[in-house]
């Protein structure tokens, strides 16, 4: 084997290394949320999917379906994805209007549950509803 050939190897190998690394360090739970309004509840099928980003550190997308049109909220959380407090804040930005929202809970026995609250124009928080996570 050529040298050229033996150094692209590596880097194949290398690479390969890389994307399986990579991949361990994203995971998917699903789950559903619950919208509290003032004319009753939306609820609906929640994916979050987490990409590490560091040391219980992570970028979050959360999908889901809002009154039959899909939706992507992206953001960051921090703590552990198996037990205790995870908590962190999404962006809904596919209106004229982008809003913030927090949202924060525990992990126990594989199951997270936690609440969501929108960040208002004063900085604080109002409470929207609940969600639900899971492997």
């Amino acid at each position: 084997m050529t040298r050229s050939a033996m150094r692209a190897l590596l880097l194949l190998l290398v690479a390969s290394l890389a994307g399986i690394a990579l991949a361990e360090e994203s995971e998917i739970l699903t789950g559903t949320f619950v919208w509290e309004r003032d004319d009753g509840e939306v609820s609906g099928d929640l994916e979050a999917r987490f990409t590490s980003t560091g040391d219980k550190t992570w970028d979050v997308t959360f999908h889901f379906d809002w009154e039959g049109e899909p939706r992507i909220w992206k953001g960051t959380a921090k703590g552990s994805l198996k037990k205790g407090k995870l908590e962190g804040e999404a962006t809904m930005d596919q209106t004229d209007k982008p809003s913030t929202f927090t949202f924060t809970g525990k992990f126990k026995g594989g199951i997270f549950k936690g609440t969501h609250a929108r960040i208002r124009k004063e900085g604080e928080p109002r409470a929207t509803g609940t969600l639900t996570l899971g492997r």
